[in-house]
């Protein structure tokens, strides 16, 4: 079973994703079926991909969608579990 932890909205460095990233990493060891999906474009001051181990980048553990319409959301939800 794939449990699927999704965050919404503008990226800024308020919406505290460094935060976010280490409780993944936390979790993810006890619950190695967990992925975590970034919905939203992200303000240049934050470099999503630097919080995150590459590993679960490369393996679609972790996906920064970026921006994604409402129309695409009705229709394309949930997103894909591996890239």
């Amino acid at each position: 079973m794939n449990v699927i932890v999704a965050s919404f909205g503008f990226i800024t460095p308020i919406k505290r994703i460094d935060v976010l990233a280490r409780a993944f990493r936390a979790v993810r060891s006890r619950c190695p079926e967990l992925r975590l999906v970034l919905i939203g474009e992200a303000s240049p001051a934050v470099d999503v991909e630097s919080f995150f181990e590459p590993e679960d980048l490369a393996s679609g553990r972790v996906l920064h969608r970026g921006y994604v319409s409402a129309e695409t959301m009705a229709t394309g939800w949930p997103p894909p579990t591996s890239p």
